[in-house]
């Protein structure tokens, strides 16, 4: 399903996406977070053709996000870690 502001999204990056290509890279695609939902969506920016590469591609941006989330979860439990040491110490 795709919502609303992901179909706006997808124009807007449609129409900037070419603007920032190079002849060392190309964006092939682009992570959006819905500020009013707290939804998020990846945006692919080139046709999923089944190419080798692109899969190859594709498992390293998949790394890459995992680990970048993964490390948001270990940043939430320490900080609910630190939250609870001062309130056990008196501290709020």
């Amino acid at each position: 399903m795709i919502y609303a502001w992901e179909k706006k999204a997808r124009k807007m990056i449609a129409k900037t996406v070419d603007c920032v290509m190079s002849d060392d890279f190309r964006i092939i695609g682009v992570a959006v977070e819905s500020v009013e939902t707290g939804e998020g969506a990846y945006i692919p920016t080139v046709e999923n053709d089944g190419d080798v590469i692109l899969s190859d591609v594709m498992r390293d941006v998949c790394f890459d996000a995992r680990k970048f989330y993964d490390d948001t979860i270990e940043k939430r439990q320490c900080f609910a870690d630190q939250l609870r040491k001062s309130s056990v110490m008196g501290y709020r």
